[in-house]
């Protein structure tokens, strides 16, 4: 939640953000994960299995017959607006 301070991954203490990474580069998706945070000054602890990132990627194709409005929405988006 906003605002938690994070103090432990997996029993390894956080000072700083390298301390982070190194946590969660040693988890392995399906792996426990054990987090243990400060919430408004009481200790909570958090305990999930960890997944795996999916990035998303998106094609955009051209459809043979296309109305004047799909290739101005299809010219807005390559353009960024």
């Amino acid at each position: 939640m906003t605002g938690d301070e994070l103090v432990r991954v997996n029993g390894r203490d956080i000072v700083d953000g390298g301390d982070v990474t190194s946590a969660v580069r040693a988890v392995r998706s399906g792996g426990l994960v054990t987090v243990q945070v400060m919430r408004a000054g009481q200790p909570v602890t958090i305990r999930f299995t960890a997944g795996t990132y999916g990035q998303v990627r998106a094609v955009l194709a051209d459809l043979p017959d296309q109305a004047e409005r799909m290739r101005r929405i299809r010219s807005g988006i390559l353009a960024g607006n």
